[in-house]
């Protein structure tokens, strides 16, 4: 991309942060990947940063959509089979719709190319 000129974004996620705490998680907090997921996003940021394109590294969580597998939808098909659901209950985030991160992500490539 840097060397054809061509702007990239980047899909990251939140699992490059520790996953504690109970603030939002701003851009430049500290990364401590916990898993083998959140260390190849982090290697990809870095690399990313290291080449020279024009980037931005979009860090996103709970995308949701009505298309393909979420949470969402795989709680609203076991719930019309099961009486009850088990579900962690220590994770926080906020939905994030596929269709919003998309448009969100051409717009910066419009602008930036």
């Amino acid at each position: 991309c840097a060397e054809m000129g061509i702007p990239l974004v980047h899909i990251s996620t939140d699992y490059v942060f520790a996953g504690t705490g109970e603030t939002p998680w701003r851009p430049n907090d500290t990364t401590t990947p916990q898993n083998a997921y959140g260390r190849s996003k982090l290697a990809g940021e870095i690399g990313i940063r290291n080449s020279g394109a024009v980037h931005a590294v979009v860090r996103t969580s709970g995308v949701v959509s009505a298309f393909g597998t979420n949470f969402v939808k795989s709680m609203l098909r076991l719930s019309e089979t099961r009486d009850s659901l088990n579900v962690v209950a220590d994770q926080i985030c906020g939905p994030t719709p596929a269709c919003e991160l998309a448009s969100a992500c051409n717009l910066w490539l419009y602008q930036h190319a």
